[in-house]
């Protein structure tokens, strides 16, 4: 008898540290597929901000050019339709900050 309850606690045991172990794992499957959305998400942000940025550079880069002209451009390629909105001296387009000087040339871009 002493045998066979030394074998149901030895079985106890393992069935919690199998259950213990098993947890573990769906814990770590769950976190990476988290991680590897947040990843993707901003990885895409990133895209879109460059591409952005690659459509207001021959813009910007005209003498003449202005600020309305170069936010046109950029709204154009931005990846969601938000109107443009003026926070901490930047001009928020899409994924993509614009600061413009008093002259209304393009100064500094900031990624979002």
């Amino acid at each position: 008898m002493n045998i066979n309850n030394q074998r149901s606690k030895l079985t106890i045991c393992l069935a919690v540290l199998l259950f213990l172990s098993n947890g573990f794992w769906l814990y770590l499957f769950i976190d990476q597929a988290i991680t590897r959305s947040y990843q993707s998400e901003s990885q895409r942000r990133r895209d879109n901000a460059l591409a952005q940025l690659l459509a207001i550079l021959p813009v910007a880069n005209r003498i003449n050019a202005t600020s309305a002209d170069i936010i046109r451009v950029a709204r154009q390629t931005a990846s969601f339709d938000f109107p443009p909105f003026e926070k901490d001296g930047l001009v928020w387009v899409g994924n993509l900050g614009l600061k413009f000087n008093k002259a209304g040339r393009l100064v500094e871009v900031q990624p979002y």
